[in-house]
């Protein structure tokens, strides 16, 4: 489900996060070389979320807040 969520055409075409990070994550963590669980899990849950609001189909976007520096790599420049 992780998987599927978070390569999908949606997840990248709404251009929150870097696709390609995600991904990474995702196969280092399926591998054992590291453990992303917890921020697989938010990716997840965000985009379960996210599909779920009116803003996934096309509502107004609010504005976007800074982010931490450890999530920078995986989050877009506005």
């Amino acid at each position: 489900m992780a998987h599927d969520l978070l390569t999908d055409a949606s997840f990248a075409a709404s251009g929150l996060f870097h696709s390609a990070a995600a991904q990474t994550m995702l196969e280092q963590h399926r591998s054992g070389h590291q453990n992303y669980g917890g921020a697989i899990w938010s990716l997840v849950a965000f985009e379960l979320w996210r599909r779920s609001e009116p803003v996934a189909q096309g509502a107004a976007v609010p504005a976007k807040t800074a982010q931490p520096p450890e999530r920078a790599a995986l989050v877009t420049a506005a």
